[in-house]
């Protein structure tokens, strides 16, 4: 098949984009919908600690089926899975079964470390140095062009055709970015020895014996040998609370105002506009070595966003905030995901990945609740809260992770002088 057809750094963001049009259908409808049926944010807050319980569940499966060589299956299997759920659970909303939206959601979210913990290993894999830090760039954007795409376009079909047919929309997103990966051709994929050709066989090996010993491997290298990754791994954490922070805000911030609810499209069209733009930003600079300063500066200009939002008392002035924030947040977790990609070993992707993603669950866990809580009672107190955490991830970053990380990379694109793990 022509190269051109089967090139991983093009199918694969663009699989990205088009499960995300169909993820951004229903995000701000969700939000809303609950706040006006309960007067509290409360319940959404509660809906993304339930996603995270369930994405929490599956991620130490899913990380060891990844760094077994099976990543490219992995992602495949997962979207064509989530398509036929959503598209099942559709079909049952037309028949009159609205309760098979929940687990359509279950699926969902169960086999979610699946995709994401192969998208994070599979970038090494077909690119490295500042080819990586471009690929990030590029997945980023595009992931954020499909939240926007998707929000618009929701809009539009739930008040032209129906609910269920954004559904059925989503489902479908679902199996087209599927269709994506299947066309990739990814090189790298090493399979571990003594291990069968199919995707059971990946699975069925990890034995509860084997199973442990690869998560204590892992333990021992970041603990004793190469704790900088586990430091990425905490600490990244802070952009993705933020963007949780404004998704359960928006409602409460709307009613604070006493403004229309057209201005949530405003905003987060605002937000995701600035993510595009500090994605490309980043992946237009200089990446001959790590420079965690600049994640640093991200970080504040989040934290000095969000403390400000309490502040705002018109819709006007919060626009320019959000366009800032998504800037900063976009270029943060580009930076943060670079910089563990080229510090972990190779071999260690997928489970560090998944030490990601349980810190991520953990802190969504904790800290949403906390901030919701605050909110209930003052928008101003959980702005200045979520601030003060952005502010305090900076500072741990600018102090410690920074003279760890800033050495240049070598050929290869790893960090020069770090030792491979036998």
């Amino acid at each position: 098949m022509n190269i051109r057809f089967t090139n991983p750094r093009m199918l694969l963001p663009l699989g990205v984009l088009i499960t995300n049009i169909g993820n951004g259908m229903y995000t701000l409808a969700v939000g809303k919908l609950l706040y006006d049926q309960t007067g509290s944010s409360t319940p959404f807050a509660l809906l993304l600690m339930m996603e995270a319980v369930l994405t929490f569940s599956t991620q130490a499966i899913a990380s060891s089926a990844v760094d077994r060589g099976r990543a490219k299956q992995c992602a495949f299997i997962a979207e064509s899975i989530r398509g036929l759920a959503v598209l099942t659970a559709a079909a049952f909303v037309f028949a009159g079964h609205p309760a098979s939206i929940l687990l359509a959601a279950v699926i969902i979210n169960l086999l979610r470390p699946f995709y994401r913990t192969a998208s994070f290993a599979i970038g090494p894999m077909i690119a490295d140095g500042k080819q990586l830090a471009v690929y990030n760039a590029r997945t980023s954007t595009f992931f954020q062009i499909g939240q926007f795409l998707g929000a618009g376009i929701a809009g539009v079909v739930i008040s032209f055709l129906s609910p269920e047919v954004a559904i059925a929309l989503n489902g479908i997103s679902y199996l087209l970015s599927a269709l994506c990966i299947g066309l990739a051709a990814i090189p790298g994929q090493k399979l571990r020895a003594r291990q069968g050709s199919g995707f059971g066989s990946a699975l069925a090996s990890i034995s509860p014996k084997r199973f442990w010993r690869e998560w204590t491997d892992l333990l021992a290298l970041v603990l004793r040998k190469n704790a900088k990754v586990l430091g990425l791994a905490v600490l990244c954490t802070a952009d993705f609370i933020v963007v949780s922070f404004i998704n359960i805000s928006y409602a409460p911030i709307l009613e604070t105002m006493d403004a229309p609810s057209w201005w949530l499209s405003i905003w987060d069209s605002a937000f995701s506009i600035g993510a595009i733009a500090g994605a490309y930003l980043f992946g237009r600079m200089d990446h001959s070595q790590i420079r965690m300063n600049r994640t640093a500066l991200a970080l504040v200009v989040q934290g000095l966003n969000i403390a400000a939002i309490g502040l705002m008392n018109h819709p006007v002035w919060l626009s320019p905030l959000m366009l800032f924030l998504g800037v900063s947040n976009a270029f943060s977790v580009s930076s943060f995901t670079y910089s563990l990609q080229l510090t972990a070993p190779a071999e260690f992707h997928g489970r560090i990945s998944g030490i990601r993603q349980f810190f991520i669950s953990a802190a969504t866990m904790l800290v949403i609740p906390l901030l919701s809580f605050a909110m209930n009672g003052n928008v101003s107190l959980s702005s200045l809260l979520a601030g003060v955490i952005c502010l305090g991830v900076a500072s741990v970053v600018l102090l410690y992770l920074s003279p760890l990380l800033s050495r240049p990379l070598s050929h290869s694109g790893s960090i020069a002088g770090e030792q491979e793990v036998s």
